[in-house]
């Protein structure tokens, strides 16, 4: 159970019930100043993951964080690192990020590697709660310097993104 909320734990229908809840959370507490963006993976015409980003204040501090949950079925198949290059190259991109941070626990490997492999840099510890225990987490910082340096050579395309999108995370057209 490499994730902070145990919903890997919960029995169904709950589980679904909170899978449901957080997705409408997610839309209900958009605000310009605070907000999450959760990206469908597809593999093989399947739905294999999620790619999420969130930030706080990021007009003023440019910086998200990053998450993902890749089914165990499309694990090793080098979808983790495409779907976190995909997300830093949106937020550095089309955003206007300077940092992009991430974290996992140590007996994530996978996680881990994937945030290395990215180009995220070793950016301390947290002490968080994991299944109502103190765990240690492993936080990742990427800044965008670095990422020009190490950008993986992954075709990004973007569609969709409007000025209407833009405005909805208070940024300017452009």
């Amino acid at each position: 159970m490499p994730f902070a909320v145990p919903w890997t734990d919960l029995p169904q229908p709950e589980r679904d019930r909170q899978a449901l809840q957080y997705w409408w959370s997610t839309r209900s507490g958009f605000a310009v100043d605070s907000w999450r963006l959760e990206f469908a993976v597809f593999a093989d015409g399947q739905v294999a993951g999620f790619q999420g980003m969130e930030a706080v204040e990021f007009r003023k501090l440019r910086q998200v964080e990053t998450g993902s949950w890749l089914g165990l079925a499309h694990q090793g198949r080098g979808y983790g690192k495409e779907m976190r290059a995909a997300i830093v190259a949106f937020a550095f991109d089309q955003l206007g990020a300077e940092w992009a941070t991430s974290g996992a626990f140590p007996d994530n490997v996978a996680s881990n590697h994937v945030s290395l492999a990215t180009g995220y840099e070793p950016d301390g510890i947290d002490i968080v709660l994991r299944r109502g225990e103190p765990a240690v987490s492993q936080r990742y910082r990427l800044s965008l310097a670095r990422w020009d340096d190490v950008r993986p050579q992954i075709a990004v395309t973007v569609e969709g993104w409007t000025a209407a999108c833009r405005e909805m995370l208070g940024l300017t057209a452009g």
